[in-house]
């Protein structure tokens, strides 16, 4: 599967590279390595299954957004302004503000086994 970046270029998908991304975003709240890790492979897992070819960095990025909305703001906020590209400081107030609270337990993630 093929990831296009921003700038036009083509790159091999790496499940590694997105569960960086994450962990980034992830440091210093309740979401675990592993429960990012078990994200990382649902992502994977669900474009594979649907045989998706090509994903844009965009849309890659949207997708994780969603599950870590679920789980943690402050990780969502995190990964969204790398993402999202905030061009001031008002757009980011307004992502803030929609952000909601955590709706699934971050205890209940499954691991990866």
């Amino acid at each position: 599967m093929q990831v296009l970046k921003r700038d036009g270029r083509y790159e091999e998908f790496s499940q590694e590279k997105l569960v960086r991304g994450m962990d980034a975003a992830c440091r210093h709240t309740r979401i675990s390595h592993e429960q990012v890790r078990t994200i990382a492979y649902r992502i994977t897992t669900d474009l594979m299954e649907r045989n998706v070819r090509e994903i844009s960095t965009t849309e890659l990025g949207e997708i994780a957004m969603g599950y870590l909305q679920e789980l943690d703001p402050i990780a969502y906020i995190r990964f969204a302004c790398v993402y999202r590209r905030f061009k001031d400081v008002g757009e980011l107030i307004d992502e803030i503000q929609k952000a909601t609270p955590p709706s699934v337990d971050c205890e209940k993630a499954e691991p990866i086994r």
